[in-house]
This record gives C-alpha cells, structure tokens and sequence, in this order.
C-alpha cells in the first residue's frame, strides 16, 4: 500500500483529517489535497517528505 493510499484510507476511516495532517506536518492544505487526489502537479518530493518524516 502506497503513502497516499494509507493516508486515504485513515482520513476515509475517520482516524485522520487532510486538516490535520497539514498542521502536523507544515503541508500546505492545497498542496495535500491536490497530492492525496493525484493533480498534484509541483514536485511531490516537496508534500510527500513531510509526509514521510513529521508524521507517525
């Protein structure tokens, strides 16, 4: 499963909101949004890093 795919699926589930990921991890709203839905178009390294290291 994807990074992508795991984060859908806690905020689908209820556990997560894309509000307070980006809080938590200094995304930009606009930007997680876009990534999580795929038309994301600016380096994704700049969203999925964040992702990656200031997240559980």
């Amino acid at each position: 499963m994807t990074l992508r795919e795991q984060i859908s699926l806690l905020i689908k589930q209820g556990k997560l909101t894309q509000a307070k990921l980006a809080r938590e991890t200094g995304v930009n709203g606009g930007a997680l949004s876009a990534w999580l839905n795929e038309k994301y178009t600016g380096n994704v390294e700049t969203v999925e890093e964040p992702l990656k290291t200031g997240w559980p």
